[in-house]
């Protein structure tokens, strides 16, 4: 809260959302509004990420929108850059990268930064979520947002990963995207956070389907990237050792994720895209099933890097 009412851009309508937390956040959001008229805060029943993000998007009135966790920290400048970049260049979208942090480091703000950007279009921007799923471009915050662009468009409820449900609608129907490989935002990482769940992948892999079946719909060349993705998603889960999917509430197993492999497979080598060598090993795991798993075993590291 401190980095975001010390924002060298002041006019702001600061909301802040208390989803039912058990602990002392609702007395501090409180604290917050009785010095600070720019705050509004909304107190509910817990209703998760999304619900939360929802409630803001409902009430809000600025003409731009941007999001923030509560664990993470902006420089005193972001706001000002992004607002600037966005309104200059008439853009949908203004993005910056981010940096990781965890609560023992200090002093994160970078002096003599850079803030040069690139501007794309959406399609480009789509490539660019299916080829690199990085956070920068699959996380809903580091972004203004023209608020139109969050028309018809909301956070799903009851759904982890959200941000990968909701992102490439927007980016589809976003005309111009700038963005600027400077650090702007400051991303806390915790144990046990959902990002550092290592079975984060079959969470992931829910989102990118339903990406994929949005962008071949609306025929997004990213639904290519999106294709070969699955596939190579799905076969790293199927081998998996079963111990593996215990307490994931998603219904998957090896044996449909090596079916999906099969399906999503298929399809790749029919679009003839891709490079040859992707082409190449698909095609191979596909005509002989214990071929992958040999070479994950003997070398994952080096295995997953190569494809």
């Amino acid at each position: 809260m401190d980095s975001i009412v010390s924002q060298t851009y002041t006019n702001l309508e600061i909301i802040l959302v208390d989803d039912g937390s058990p602990d002392g956040c609702p007395q501090i959001c409180d604290e917050y509004a009785a010095k600070d008229k720019r705050i509004v805060v909304i107190h509910k029943e817990n209703g998760g990420l999304s619900d939360a993000r929802n409630a803001g998007l409902d009430i809000c009135k600025g003409e731009y929108i941007y999001f923030i966790d509560s664990d993470d920290i902006i420089p005193s400048h972001c706001i000002d850059i992004l607002l600037k970049i966005i309104t200059q260049e008439k853009a949908d979208i203004a993005s910056s990268s981010y940096q990781e942090f965890s609560d023992a480091e200090s002093n994160l703000v970078k002096s003599n930064q850079n803030y040069s950007y690139i501007t794309i279009n959406g399609s480009e921007a789509l490539i660019l979520l299916c080829r690199d799923n990085t956070l920068g471009f699959m996380s809903a915050c580091m972004k203004i947002y023209k608020r139109e662009c969050f028309d018809g468009i909301r956070f799903p409820l009851g759904k982890l990963y959200e941000d990968a449900r909701t992102n490439y609608k927007i980016y589809h129907k976003s005309k111009k995207i700038c963005y600027t490989s400077s650090p702007l935002y400051y991303y806390r990482i915790r144990k046990g956070s959902i990002m550092a769940n290592t079975k984060g992948i079959i969470y992931d892999l829910d989102a990118r389907e339903e990406r994929y079946a949005f962008l071949a719909e609306h025929n997004e060349i990213a639904a290519q990237y999106c294709l070969e993705q699955l596939c190579w998603d799905n076969l790293i889960i199927s081998i998996q050792p079963v111990d593996f999917f215990k307490t994931i509430n998603f219904s998957t197993s090896p044996k449909i994720a090596y079916d999906n492999f099969k399906k999503y497979g298929s399809l790749f080598l029919k679009t003839k895209k891709g490079r040859l060598s992707h082409r190449f090993l698909i095609r191979l795991f596909l005509l002989f099933p214990r071929l992958y798993p040999f070479l994950y075993k003997i070398s994952p590291i080096h295995f997953r890097k190569t494809i």
